[in-house]
């Protein structure tokens, strides 16, 4: 399913249709190659944004650095 963000972008324009994986048949996906400690662009939070809205729960593993202030941030 391919949704929407702006007239020209795709959610699979910013984060590839490779890294959602699909965790459970209605609810849950995992992110890969997305690293939440760094500064995201406005279009990598919508992308975000769009999957947990699609799925309801997404997973980031392996996430480093990442300390309270910038968890609130997302």
């Amino acid at each position: 399913m391919k949704v929407i963000m702006s007239d020209t972008t795709t959610i699979h324009d910013v984060i590839p249709e490779a890294d959602i994986i699909k965790r459970a048949v209605r609810l849950g996906a995992e992110i890969r190659n997305v690293k939440l400690s760094g500064e995201l662009s406005d279009e990598v939070i919508r992308a975000i944004n769009d999957l947990l809205c699609e799925h309801k729960v997404i997973f980031f593993r392996d996430q480093k650095n990442l300390m309270p202030p910038s968890m609130s941030a997302l």
